[in-house]
């Protein structure tokens, strides 16, 4: 799968949403959805790549799995908040596209307070030497 297959499929897919305007909004945003999860599908191998290079990363520098469950949740949250935004702009929506992104912020900063327990917990342990 290359960018260029990616590239194809949204082409057709805003071809077909222009088509689809002239029937119907509601068909039109149908399709830019559809498109949009079908390039989000395309690009699930990539995906795994970079989750499989970072786990190598994560064994060989001996850090903590609950660390990378943290950053691999959080930028899961940011691309899928982003997608659900834009979607809901597309169609009009904006009040809609804030209040996820409103969740995502509250979500996030829930998502990271172990981390932040943890870094509290580091700097009281150096402080101690």
């Amino acid at each position: 799968m290359s960018i260029l297959n990616i590239a194809a499929v949204v082409i057709v897919g805003a071809a077909l949403s222009l088509i689809m305007r002239r029937v119907s909004d509601a068909y039109a945003a149908l399709c830019s959805v559809v498109c949009g999860v079908i390039v989000v599908a395309m690009m699930l191998p990539w995906v795994q790549d970079c989750f499989s290079f970072v786990d190598v990363l994560i064994r060989a520098g001996n850090i903590s799995q609950k660390y990378l469950q943290i950053v691999l949740k959080a930028v899961g949250t940011a691309y899928i908040t982003q997608f659900v935004a834009e979607i809901c702009t597309d169609l009009g929506e904006n009040t809609l596209a804030s209040r996820v992104e409103t969740a995502e912020k509250i979500y996030l900063a829930a998502l990271s307070l172990p981390l932040f327990a943890d870094i509290i917990a580091f700097v009281e342990k150096m402080t101690e030497l």
